[in-house]
């Protein structure tokens, strides 16, 4: 059984007094605490959510008949080349153990701590020899839809935040509004929206205040080739951008726009993904998504995938399909 509760007094007395301040509890070390982020592949992995770290930020896996023998935690990683055949270690974290997080073993009962928001993901053993994994979602959350469940990784990077000339972030729900802060915080200009055509107004108002054509992210939840401007994580045409209605959106706003991205979960995955993006470029310029899942970290950042692509495409000369795929960092920071 899993339980979440309050454990900040207990955080307090740890950080004052140092580990012998609880005398009941086995805590785990850095090296225990160590969890290879190449030993992890994405699936759907039972999520564990921490909404408000004020109030609950700690799990409890009780013993029950079936006692816990140990576990493991990985937080998100630090921004990096993270090659095939990579060497991690724990300076690869964003998060220090023991610090930000922190598990105590007793009697067999596991109780996992996190003190900063972030996609974690913890490995608990068990005596049997039975071993599970589980996403810990602590302040964040997926953008993705309903129908498109997004698989949660090990190797989950920050993403450094893009730069472009408007991001439009639909209104739909607490989520999404903490991405909107995000943007408000790097100082970027935010408009929100409830519909598509609210984008499409939205565009044309900052095209024409700065006279010219812009780079415009659109930012809520996605699934392949289908991207929110309202509707939220549900799927409702009319609040949309998504393989019936692209073509049209794109007439609306071709003498406005000319670089059109993404900030939603896996907008640019597979061959459905590929062919939204090209649509939108050979209309407009250049378009870009994320093939893979899109964290919300609280009101502070972004995180994918360190196997994550930004899909690219530009206009293909007739009837040819160019596209590229480049990695996140390469991508991100060159995006303009």
């Amino acid at each position: 059984m899993k339980t979440v509760t309050n454990r900040r007094l207990c955080a307090a007395l740890l950080a004052v007094c140092g580990m012998g301040a609880v005398a009941t509890a086995d805590l785990l070390s850095d090296a225990q605490l160590y969890f290879d982020p190449a030993s992890i592949q994405p699936d759907f992995y039972s999520r564990l959510l921490l909404d408000d770290l004020a109030s609950q930020h700690t799990i409890t896996f009780d013993a029950g008949s079936n006692p816990v023998i140990g576990a493991n935690i990985l937080p998100m990683l630090r921004p990096g080349d993270y090659f095939p055949g990579y060497s991690y270690s724990q300076a690869d974290y964003f998060h220090t153990p023991n610090s930000d997080y922190y598990a105590d073993l007793t009697s067999g009962s596991l109780a996992a701590s996190f003190m900063q928001p972030g996609l974690y993901h913890i490995r608990t053993y068990r005596a049997d020899g039975q071993t599970d994994v589980f996403a810990v979602f602590a302040e964040s959350g997926f953008k993705e839809k309903d129908g498109s469940p997004d698989r949660s990784g090990g190797e989950e990077v920050l993403d450094p935040v893009p730069d472009a000339d408007l991001f439009i972030v639909e209104k739909s729900d607490s989520t999404i509004d903490d991405s909107a802060e995000v943007w408000t915080k790097f100082g970027k200009k935010v408009v929100r929206v409830a519909d598509r055509e609210a984008a499409v107004k939205a565009i044309e108002t900052e095209s024409n205040r700065l006279h010219r054509k812009i780079h415009v992210e659109l930012d809520g939840h996605g699934a392949p080739a289908n991207m929110s401007t309202g509707a939220g994580v549900k799927n409702i045409p009319s609040k949309q951008v998504d393989s019936t209605s692209v073509k049209d959106f794109c007439e609306r706003i071709r003498k406005f726009c000319n670089y059109l991205t993404f900030q939603g979960c896996s907008v640019g995955q597979g061959t459905e993904g590929e062919s939204f993006l090209q649509t939108i470029a050979s209309a407009i310029g250049t378009a870009g998504a994320w093939d893979s899942e899109v964290t919300v970290i609280d009101k502070s950042g972004f995180s994918v995938s360190s196997s994550a692509k930004f899909v690219i495409k530009t206009p293909a000369p007739g009837a040819a399909s160019v596209f590229a795929l480049t990695t996140l960092f390469a991508v991100r920071r060159r995006r303009a």
